[in-house]
């Protein structure tokens, strides 16, 4: 299929694509989870998560107003989550669906502590900063990795130790 494709047609040799080798085609079957996360990494070496597939559903709004981001923060003040910190996937669906207490919700806890424990993310400790939020500042020499276990953190999944 790769020959095949016509947007793999090179333009200025008037040929399609000629693959060498198939170990390429025969990787890309076996993908399971895609990790896209270069918004703003390039620019300001900062990465934002905002939204993530668990079991088929979406969760992240990408432009939450208002009334969602009280609504979002009245649930973690619920949960006993320090509600000072704006987590950066911002969505009550999520803990709605957590509510539910069913095969779902077991699924979205099973996807967070895996976020929240499989890495290679040092924690540097400090006392409770005057302002309120979380002790648990993360080291990485990934910003994407120390943005998947920082938002963990706030959505109430925290890699302490």
């Amino acid at each position: 299929f790769i020959v095949q494709d016509l947007a793999m047609w090179d333009e200025e040799q008037q040929r399609p694509c000629d693959p060498r080798n198939w170990a390429l085609s025969d990787d890309l079957g076996q993908i399971e989870y895609l990790f896209s996360d270069k918004t703003g990494t390039l620019t300001r070496n900062l990465m934002e998560w905002r939204q993530c597939s668990i079991g088929g559903r979406i969760y992240g709004l990408l432009d939450p107003d208002e009334e969602t981001v009280a609504r979002f923060q009245a649930q973690r003040a619920a949960l006993g989550l320090d509600i000072t910190v704006l987590p950066t996937l911002v969505d009550p669906a999520l803990y709605d669906s957590l509510a539910l207490n069913d095969a779902h919700a077991q699924e979205i806890v099973d996807y967070f502590i895996l976020i929240a424990v499989c890495h290679t993310v040092l924690i540097e400790r400090h006392s409770p900063p005057a302002d309120g939020s979380s002790p648990l500042n993360y080291q990485a020499q990934s910003p994407d990795e120390a943005a998947l276990v920082a938002c963990a953190r706030d959505l109430g999944f925290a890699f302490v130790e």
